[in-house]
């Protein structure tokens, strides 16, 4: 697969929402020594690019706005009226998007996107009594990066990507 990236303007198979030098400066500010590996190749970059760029297409997220009508890809940006807090009109892929993806990225190395973790059981729920409380998506992955819950709060619905849940009574 090639690395293409998204960059506003609807590019054909794109898979990735940051190139290779956002990310690098990204994990630079942040001395994530792991990122900036000699050892790590610009392709397991890449891979780790590409990885968070699809976590974040398929998560639990409700971004603003709607799909651009000229979107034929997977991706769900860009997008139409999407407006900042100051009702100025996002345009291309928002920085907290692109910061997101890096931060996944670098997550990535650490504790692969792709793979469930340990017995590959994930808590789905809890029941209390008679309330049933139940998770949808990749709730226990999710909780574990407040920072990507952070970096897209203006560009989620309800002021933060806050998984959504179904409380119900028995």
């Amino acid at each position: 697969m090639s690395f293409r990236v998204e960059d506003g303007t609807v590019v054909i198979g794109a898979n990735s929402f940051a190139t290779l030098d956002q990310a690098e400066e990204f994990h630079t500010d942040r001395n994530n020594e792991q990122w900036l590996s000699t050892t790590l190749t610009d392709e397991a970059r890449e891979a780790a690019l590409i990885w968070a760029t699809l976590w974040l297409a398929r998560g639990p997220f409700r971004w603003i706005g709607e799909v651009s009508s000229s979107v034929v890809d997977r991706l769900p940006w860009p997008r139409t009226d999407a407006y900042w807090h100051n009702d100025e009109l996002y345009t291309g892929i928002p920085t907290e998007l692109v910061d997101a993806t890096c931060e996944l990225a670098g997550y990535h190395l650490t504790s692969p996107l792709n793979k469930s973790g340990g017995s590959g059981k994930q808590i789905t729920g809890v029941d209390v009594g008679p309330v049933s409380i139940s998770y949808f998506g990749l709730g226990s992955r999710l909780r574990e990066m407040p920072a990507v819950n952070l970096m897209l709060r203006t560009i989620t619905r309800n002021k933060g990507s806050r998984l959504q849940r179904r409380l119900t009574r028995g």
